[in-house]
């Protein structure tokens, strides 16, 4: 009998659970970012030579009543968090479409390339605001990651813990020069745990041909290095 009663009860708390859900979601139409996990995302011209501008793309997702139509939503700049000046540093909408049958809008934001940034970083910062079609999803959520531009050396946010350890060693900008000019590529950020393997190899082939041929590379008083297996 007492585990009858015990199954009732979580049952009870089940349906309870879906009709809350249910109302969240027929009540009406909320929008968030997707990277709440990130605080900042970091850009440098340094590693894009002759570009005058470099895009930004940021994900805000649906989550409601069906759109039946293209529907517009608010984005408003958060000064606290912003140094950047709008149109001469960087270029957004603060009104954007969420597209009809969408689930997910892609926002798309340029930096531009100023002389300040050779001496200082910037910052970027935005908010999703309500308006008369949507509402705003939860709190964490409708601040967008700082972005953070310059046109200075940087370490990119996806050279990690894991990135030292296991693939590229520690970060220094020559190495990261050398990385780019050896693999094509500037970010690993989207790449899976054997294609990083694959490009850290193509680094340190390098440097072992490097060295054989009596010219080995120096990063500042060593030489240049990489721990890949």
């Amino acid at each position: 009998m007492k585990y009858i009663v015990v199954l009732w009860l979580l049952i009870i708390g089940l349906g309870s659970c879906s009709t809350d859900e249910i109302e969240y979601y027929e009540a009406g139409r909320y929008l968030y970012f997707t990277e709440v996990s990130v605080d900042s995302i970091k850009e440098s011209f340094f590693f894009f030579p002759g570009e005058e501008t470099i895009g930004v793309d940021l994900l805000v997702r649906y989550a409601g009543k069906p759109i039946e139509e293209d529907m517009t939503y608010r984005l408003e700049v958060d000064e606290n968090l912003t140094t950047a000046q709008a149109e001469t540093d960087y270029e957004v909408a603060l009104e954007q479409v969420m597209p009809k049958g969408q689930m997910i809008d892609t926002l798309h934001i340029i930096l531009k390339k100023t002389a300040a940034l050779e001496m200082e970083n910037l910052q970027l910062a935005l908010r999703i605001v309500a308006n008369e079609n949507f509402q705003v999803g939860p709190l964490d959520s409708i601040q967008s990651p700082r972005i953070i531009f310059t046109s200075q050396a940087v370490r990119p946010t996806w050279w990690d813990q894991d990135v030292i350890d296991y693939f590229l060693g520690a970060y220094s900008e020559v190495k990261y020069q050398l990385f780019i000019q050896i693999t094509g590529i500037s970010d690993m950020s989207q790449l899976t745990t054997a294609e990083k393997r694959i490009y850290s190899i193509r680094l340190k082939n390098y440097l072992i041909e490097q060295r054989n041929a009596g010219t080995p590379v120096m990063d500042g008083n060593v030489e240049m290095s990489v721990p890949v297996l």
